[in-house]
């Protein structure tokens, strides 16, 4: 049997969602660093990451996340 599986329940697709965060987020502190600017932009990455490094996981390693399945 077959099960179709919609591309934001894979937890594959989260692991890139977070190395583009973590991407972004890098970049954001390197321009508060350089710019001494004061925008949020790089604390909301930080929660996003949070939010789904501990959110987001696959014990049993079937390419679904836990919480969707």
């Amino acid at each position: 049997m077959t099960k179709i599986i919609k591309f934001w329940m894979r937890f594959s697709f989260w692991n890139k969602v977070r190395g583009i965060l973590t991407a972004l987020g890098a970049g954001g502190e390197l321009a508060l660093y350089l710019g001494d600017s004061h925008n949020g932009v790089a604390a909301v990455v930080a929660i996003l990451l949070i939010v789904i490094t501990y959110f987001v996981e696959d014990k049993n390693n079937n390419d679904i996340v836990d919480i969707l399945e």
